[in-house]
């Protein structure tokens, strides 16, 4: 009886359990907050609020807006709300019930943490090197020796990349260092031997190579039409035709005709 007894209690404790667990899955977390029965789903207060009563017995969560000095910028079931934070030096935008204060630092001078609060003075690095922020939340500052191919002509300047020379289709004259940058001169010549710098000129060549070889068998096809065509054609003509005698063409006078006549009946008689 007693074991009987016991298993039906911890059926219903487990039930309850399951049961409890169930409602508080379906509250939508980012809407509402599990109250302290741990049953009921009270709605969440909104930015610039906070909780002053929680929900019960059918009552809807009371909030409260937060007072002046104080934010809140999410939706939560807090019972107080943040301070704003106070700036060291310069304020850059003002707290409100909904956003903390913004601050930063006046001239000459850094951060020193990442919401600004405190501030450091700024340190002037040398030629060949610049500043390095360390750290994740509280900052420090040191100068750091430019990096290979790097260079910084000025004093408190950014280190920047060399030129380099090649590149711009220039010769290099003075090498850069860390504090200053290569010096490059007139164009260099083609290397001959450097199959990268000829490619630009080859595709040109290539290309152009077949439009000019067309560009002149059509100024040579022009040229045969115009002027070999016609002495071609008389040429031809003179070839296929029978010539004819001076006599059939008329071009001796009667007279130089008639002695040839008689020249010829004479020699016939003889």
């Amino acid at each position: 009886m007693n074991q009987l007894r016991c298993c039906s209690i911890y059926v219903t404790l487990k039930y309850l359990l399951f049961v409890q667990a169930s409602l508080v899955s379906a509250c939508q977390q980012d809407k509402y907050f599990r109250s302290r029965n741990g049953i009921t789903c009270c709605k969440l207060c909104n930015p610039g609020e906070h909780v002053e009563m929680e929900c019960r017995d059918g009552q809807a969560t009371v909030c409260k807006p937060c007072t002046t000095g104080f934010y809140s910028d999410v939706a939560d079931n807090s019972k107080t709300c943040t301070s704003c934070t106070k700036c060291e030096q310069v304020v850059a935008k003002n707290c409100t019930s909904t956003n903390d204060t913004q601050c930063t630092c006046e001239d000459g001078h850094l951060c020193a943490n990442r919401e600004c609060t405190k501030c450091v003075k700024s340190t002037v690095c040398p030629k060949g090197k610049e500043l390095l922020k360390l750290g994740d939340f509280d900052y420090i500052y040191e100068c750091k020796n430019c990096s290979t191919n790097t260079y910084s002509d000025t004093e408190g300047g950014r280190c920047q990349n060399l030129t380099v020379c090649e590149k711009l289709g220039k010769k290099e004259t003075s090498p850069g260092n860390s504090t200053h940058n290569t010096i490059c001169g007139p164009i260099a010549p083609l290397p001959l031997g450097n199959p990268e710098s000829l490619a630009p000129y080859l595709s040109v060549i290539i290309v152009a190579s077949p439009l000019l070889l067309i560009f002149l068998i059509s100024c040579l096809w022009k040229r045969n039409i115009e002027y070999i065509t016609p002495m071609t054609m008389n040429q031809m003509e003179n070839m296929l035709s029978c010539p004819l005698s001076k006599e059939e063409k008329g071009d001796l006078p009667i007279q130089a005709m008639d002695n040839k006549a008689s020249k010829q009946s004479l020699s016939v008689i003889v």
